[in-house]
């Protein structure tokens, strides 16, 4: 296979797993996510494995086939992104000396789930705890 039916084989496979991405509702642990982060990881490897032979068209084609790939990981990453905590209504003086704020927490599971937080700096480690290693 030439370098050019390479790239053309991995953007429609790309593209078959775009549209498996754009439904995709899960969290970064499961199953499915790792599977179709796993498969556009490889068609990314399968595209660094290219030599451009010095030419142009190979070249701006390999990286154009790169920007897809890596946009669809990354529309990926952002379906599946547990939502920042947001504050209900606005706080009341009262309520942010005391650190005592009703947030909504929104993810792909748990929409419109109200907590009160004793401590704003809890809610944000919260947050950044809840972020898979890389």
């Amino acid at each position: 296979m030439t370098p050019l039916e390479i790239i053309e084989q991995v953007l429609a496979e790309g593209a078959r797993l775009k549209a498996e991405v754009e439904v995709y509702t899960g969290g970064r642990k499961e199953k499915p996510y790792l599977r179709l982060e796993e498969l556009l990881t490889r068609l990314m490897l399968k595209l660094d494995r290219i030599e451009s032979e010095g030419r142009d068209d190979i070249r701006s084609a390999r990286r154009e086939a790169v920007h897809t790939i890596q946009s669809t990981l990354e529309l990926l990453e952002s379906r599946s992104q547990p939502k920042e905590c947001l504050p209900v209504a606005k706080p009341s003086e009262a309520e942010e000396k005391s650190g005592d704020i009703e947030t909504s927490c929104t993810n792909d599971r748990d929409i419109g789930e109200t907590k009160t937080n004793t401590d704003a700096a809890a809610v944000k480690e919260m947050v950044l705890g809840s972020e898979v290693p890389c």
